[in-house]
């Protein structure tokens, strides 16, 4: 590995290592990481731009809101690619119990799943109710 790549891997671990306290970032969606990579990436500008923090600092945070991404999008081609998570758990709609490989595809909650049909199911229910509500 090359010296420069060893020593921000370093200084990323660190950070991380800081921010432990704050709680997993696991849970969290894509979209949820990449909305704090973005305001990373702001804390960044005004580092460089305007002398207001740490730069290193700041492109650890940078670099471990993409790392989180990249660590999601391969555990999600994994799953994809096999049909189960981290390798043992089998997804499944957590509505009809139908595995992933039987549906189009599962939307993921905080450990929970629904597929394509059950979600076109729940719409079907709350249209029908609010047509009650309208007449």
């Amino acid at each position: 590995m090359r010296e420069e790549v060893r020593w921000f891997a370093e200084r990323m671990e660190e950070v991380l290592r800081e921010n432990d306290h704050r709680g997993g970032w696991k849970d969290m969606s894509a979209l949820e990481l990449f909305s704090c990579f973005l305001g990373e990436v702001y804390e960044l500008d005004s580092a460089l731009w305007h002398g207001d923090g740490d730069v290193v600092k700041e492109c650890c945070d940078v670099a471990n809101y993409a790392m989180m991404i990249a660590d999601k999008v391969r555990r999600k081609k994994r799953v994809v690619d096999e049909g189960r998570e981290d390798g043992d758990q089998f997804l499944r709609c957590s509505f009809c119990g139908k595995p992933s490989a039987e549906v189009e595809y599962l939307v993921a909650g905080p450990n929970v799943y629904i597929c394509n049909t059950c979600v076109r199911v729940c719409q079907a229910i709350v249209d029908e109710e609010r047509m009650k509500k309208d007449v």
